[in-house]
């Protein structure tokens, strides 16, 4: 569903306010908004050191994150979340707190990537090479693959020159990426009582796998000189990585 949201800034001496509306004629859940460090600023009298908290009647803080980008140790974007009924009109206020009294909220997203290890667990990392696939490709990862979530389906993308994404349905709420190809888990191929692998990828592109088409045949993207994953933000509400491809690309 495309957001289509209306923001509607203003401030006074006491309160920092912030009006969205739902255009839509549909009740919306855990609608997601982002408001960039700029947004906020242009009306609202930012304070050095403290992140933006969105809250609703009764101090109720939105459940939401402030999330630095670029690496820099300063906050760009506020992410959090909210619920609409058809065509309402919410006014919420911004409040601004220091990071260590920064409330903690329900864990709804998960990013992982976990690397073999020689005695046959796996550690997870923020950042990795993939191997390039000269000669085949070798499982170096949990699952084969870079994966993320949140509380209604997984994803993974496959750490190697195959490059196509997965989808895991869920039948219940909760994070299960760090459990996958484990003996706890079991088969993901089996329905679970939290769910199974919905789309089994055999040599097709998966669901949004890159490729070329020529001559009436798809090739795949994957087998880059370079093939590596970089982890931005994970958080409660939102989590950003980035798969980097770079160099020849073989067949």
């Amino acid at each position: 569903m495309i957001l289509l949201i209306s923001i509607v800034l203003f401030s006074c001496e006491k309160e920092a306010k912030v009006t969205v509306t739902n255009p839509m004629n549909v009740d919306r859940t855990d609608e997601v908004l982002i408001l960039t460090k700029e947004q906020l600023a242009q009306k609202v009298t930012l304070e050095e050191g403290l992140l933006p908290v969105f809250k609703l009647e009764k101090d109720k803080i939105l459940p939401g994150q402030a999330d630095d980008l670029d690496g820099d140790g300063n906050w760009d974007e506020v992410v959090f979340l909210i619920d609409f009924s058809a065509n309402e009109t919410k006014e919420i206020e911004v409040d601004f707190i220091p990071k260590d009294e920064y409330p903690e909220f329900d864990k709804r997203t998960n990013l992982r990537l976990a690397i073999i290890q020689e005695d046959g667990t796996y550690k997870e990392v923020d950042n990795y090479r993939a191997l390039p696939c000269n000669d085949g490709f070798e499982i170096i990862a949990q699952a084969e693959s870079v994966s993320w979530e949140n509380d209604k389906i997984a994803f993974r993308n496959y750490f190697d020159c195959r490059n196509v994404k997965d989808l895991f349905g869920k039948l219940k709420p909760g994070m299960i990426l760090d459990k996958l190809s484990s003996p706890e888990m079991g088969s993901y191929h089996n329905l679970n009582d939290w769910g199974m692998d919905v789309l089994h990828c055999g040599s097709s592109l998966g669901s949004g796998g890159l490729a070329i088409l020529k001559n009436d045949s798809l090739y795949r993207l994957g087998s880059t000189e370079v093939y590596e994953y970089q982890k931005i933000i994970e958080g409660p509400v939102r989590s950003v990585f980035e798969l980097r491809y770079s160099g020849g690309c073989k067949r």
